[in-house]
């Protein structure tokens, strides 16, 4: 066969990919528009009329890597993943998967195998045993030490994942094969966008065999996000992604305050009223709390924030309430009691991480000093559905030239 016939193949090959895809598309699209439908009668009925949840959560009383939540309850980490709840009843279609098996301990400093010796002793204890092929060893990500690898099936095939998670980020290493007279042989996975910090898991909807991927955010943005990828024609089609995104609902009672005295209950109310302002629109409240301000109490705040570094307040490029973190807070100045007071607001985080609740610190400016008087934290939770979104992914090989 000369160049000129490799070519041709390849745009033969390259074409009927694009035309397989382009019949995907309205199937797919209908797929997650029907799961979009079921999740908002999800939400607008009574708790006590949904159905019992198939596969009952049990919600850490920690959050993502370990961190402590801002209450000690089960409802407040239920409301920051509340697409989970959802697909975890009846009303939703969706069957998830209890076939996900861990190959061996994970941890640092624990007895450990790599990556592709896990799957490999799996393989070898399968029965009938399974050969795995180079090509899906080579695959599956061996450059993570220290990550349990995982198998999951997708139920009634023989079509697997093993699947690594590694690094700060959580980022996946997936092998997708299937079992075909003994033998592992690689496939192509799902078409799926986010490669760190989401979840991936195999499952059902309707009864037909799909591939998930929850996306669902812990931060300030308030989204919630689900890929799915159905099984059909002997290969995952086309992915479509639902992208929810949520009003803000804050805690009544401010949590993991810093303070003393009498005046604490008060202060947390105020410390509430600055985090729904900020959340609202960080640059209107900063109008507003100059507003009421005489013009000696502005100049004695205006001192204050130039004599010291890190005014985030003065960069109008990052009034955009998802982007305030507490480590570079907004600097508001606030009248408590008649008293000038500099208000530092920021959402929680840990390094990289930005979580939703909000950090408000209240500091007394007396002669151009400001003292610590308060910290709150306000939770800050997904509250009522704002809309919704529904793109169909199409990842497409082009040919070499």
């Amino acid at each position: 066969m000369n160049s000129v016939d490799v070519a041709a193949c390849l745009t033969k090959a390259y074409q009927a990919r694009l035309d397989r895809l382009d019949a995907d598309a309205p199937g797919t699209l209908a797929l997650c528009l029907r799961v979009v439908d079921r999740y908002v009668k999800f939400l607008h009925q009574p708790a006590s009329t949904s159905s019992a949840v198939k596969n009952p959560a049990v919600y850490p009383q920690v959050g993502p890597w370990g961190l402590p939540l801002a209450s000690n309850s089960a409802n407040r980490n239920s409301a920051m993943y509340p697409l989970e709840r959802f697909y975890n009843t009846h009303e939703s279609g969706v069957s998830i998967s209890n076939e996900s098996v861990k190959l061996g301990a994970g941890g640092f400093g624990s007895s450990r195998v790599g990556a592709e010796e896990a799957l490999l002793r799996w393989a070898q204890r399968s029965n009938p045993p399974i050969r795995i092929s180079p090509e899906v060893l080579t695959a599956l990500a061996d450059d993570a030490p220290y990550s349990e690898v995982t198998l999951d099936h997708l139920p009634n095939l023989a079509v697997y994942v093993a699947a690594t998670i590694a690094g700060t980020a959580l980022c996946h290493y997936d092998a997708y094969f299937q079992v075909e007279n003994g033998v592992a042989l690689p496939i192509a996975g799902p078409e799926f966008n986010a490669d760190c910090g989401s979840t991936r898991f195999f499952g059902s909807l309707d009864g037909d065999p799909a591939a998930f991927e929850d996306a669902s955010s812990y931060g300030p943005d308030l989204t919630d996000s689900l890929s799915i990828s159905r099984w059909a024609g002997g290969r995952f089609g086309s992915s479509c992604t639902i992208t929810l995104r949520y009003a803000p609902d804050f805690d009544v009672e401010p949590l993991n305050a810093r303070c003393e005295g009498p005046s604490c209950p008060a202060l947390a109310q105020v410390a509430r009223k600055w985090a729904e302002a900020v959340q609202a629109g960080p640059q209107k409240a900063l109008n507003q709390s100059r507003n009421a301000l005489s013009q000696r109490q502005r100049d004695a705040f205006d001192a204050l924030q130039k004599s010291e570094k890190g005014d985030y307040s003065g960069d109008p490029a990052n009034y955009k309430p998802e982007n305030i973190s507490y480590g570079v807070p907004l600097a508001l100045p606030v009248l408590i009691d008649d008293a000038l007071y500099r208000a530092k607001l920021g959402h929680a985080g840990l390094g990289w991480r930005i979580y939703a609740d909000w950090i408000v610190t209240f500091e007394k400016v007396e002669d151009g000093q400001a003292e610590h008087a308060a910290t709150f934290r306000i939770a800050m939770t997904k509250g009522g559905l704002l809309n919704a979104k529904v793109e169909v992914i199409q990842w497409v090989e082009v040919p070499p030239k």
